[in-house]
């Protein structure tokens, strides 16, 4: 245990490995939560050597990981950080970013084709629903590595598949997705689709100064925005209530009588 939380906490790859190396050396490895353990440990020295901008080397250490789940999650890490985490962000290496998140899908449609990996304690759907929630989340960081690459189609048909599985629920998601459709689609059917996410209450303020844009572009004036913005979010207010009042229930809450802390007796008719 101290010589894996010294792997772990130690953030320079160089040393990291070489701890690596001799906890791998006088340690026993031989049943399947070793290895488990293995890959876990190189899978932290890996992402050191990436950050470091040493691909290589970190694709070196991912050959130590033999669970296929760890290995996408590893891959879909490194590739996040080539993206640049943002439509406005920086990317690094596009090509390995591309390149390990493609490996990460494959991973997951492999893992998703066989049920040895299953955990004891999740039934067949649970399993199913989470490697599902896995494989999307690891398609937008694709998706962003495409956009950032000048492939913007590609980045738009793989991005409305995220957003059309997480059922716009995910507003960074559907963030990324209002910029690819601008690209690929131009401002009007962009409009559309920024205005049914405001509708849902699914937006940032990134997508409401990137609505506001389109709309002053297309010869509306600055003071009508505000009546046209406010009209979209009332809806969106009214439509939060309405799925909040069907989920409230009316019924009396159980009577209690307690103590508070000064030992005067508290009942939930007194409140």
């Amino acid at each position: 245990n101290e010589k894996t939380e010294a792997i772990y906490k130690e953030k320079d790859p160089a040393k990291q490995s070489e701890l690596f190396e001799d906890f791998k050396k006088t340690a026993k490895l031989d049943t399947e939560n070793d290895k488990r353990l293995l890959g876990s440990l190189a899978s932290s020295v890996a992402m050191n050597y990436a950050n470091k901008g040493d691909f290589d080397k970190a694709k070196q250490y991912s050959g130590y990981i033999t669970d296929k789940n760890t290995l996408a999650n590893l891959y879909n890490s490194i590739a996040w950080k080539q993206s640049g985490e943002s439509i406005d962000g920086t990317p690094g290496n596009l090509d390995v970013g591309k390149e390990l998140s493609a490996k990460s899908l494959e991973l997951i449609r492999e893992v998703q084709n066989d049920m040895k990996g299953k955990p004891s304690y999740q039934t067949e759907t649970q399993y199913k629903n989470g490697l599902d929630n896995s494989y999307y989340m690891y398609a937008d960081t694709y998706a962003l590595l495409l956009y950032h690459a000048g492939d913007y189609q590609q980045a738009y048909d793989l991005q409305q598949k995220v957003v059309e599985f997480a059922k716009g629920r995910d507003v960074s998601m559907n963030e990324a997705f209002a910029a690819y459709t601008e690209k690929v689609k131009g401002p009007a059917i962009t409009r559309s689709a920024l205005e049914n996410f405001i509708r849902d209450g699914r937006y940032s303020p990134k997508m409401k100064a990137q609505l506001k844009r389109i709309y002053v572009s297309q010869k509306n004036s600055e003071e009508s925005w505000n009546g046209y913005i406010a009209a979209l979010e009332a809806y969106s207010l009214q439509k939060k209530r309405e799925e909040l009042a069907k989920k409230m229930i009316n019924e009396s809450a159980p009577a209690f009588v307690l103590k508070d802390i000064q030992g005067k007796e508290v009942t939930l008719a007194s409140l």
